[in-house]
């Protein structure tokens, strides 16, 4: 077991659906196919993303570079691959649908994702420059 401490994966995947949520809530009073179509999309992401985490940080330490990176070559694949299809089955099943905002929620949670993540690293980064 390695003393590097797990990346935070489980507070970026809750504040994203917590922005996720309220976002499509808002769409949704506008129009209702708006506000889910937003949130599926929203999911699509988050779930890609939850699924790679879950794989790529399984392991920790210097013994197991080779094992982590093999898991997160294996967790991008399936990350893309889970995408195509829940894209796929969302297409074909959901109707009616707004195909531009289930895409834009796909896009917006990617780019909340990396904004939240950036910040983690930052706060996680100022907080080891402050140690005397």
């Amino acid at each position: 077991m390695g003393t590097i401490a797990k990346p935070p994966i489980y507070k970026v995947t809750l504040a994203q659906l917590l922005i996720a949520v309220i976002t499509s809530a808002l769409f949704a009073l506008v129009d209702l196919v708006k506000g889910y179509s937003f949130l599926i999309g929203c999911l699509i992401q988050i779930g890609g993303s939850a699924y790679f985490a879950r794989l790529a940080f399984r392991y920790r330490g210097a013994r197991q570079v080779r094992t982590m990176v093999q898991a997160m070559y294996l967790g991008e694949s399936g990350k893309i691959l889970l995408s195509a299809v829940i894209f796929a089955a969302v297409f074909i099943l959901v109707k009616p649908l707004s195909a531009v905002l289930v895409f834009a929620g796909y896009i917006a949670m990617a780019i909340v994702h990396a904004v939240l993540a950036v910040n983690l690293i930052k706060h996680k980064m100022s907080h080891f420059s402050n140690r005397p």
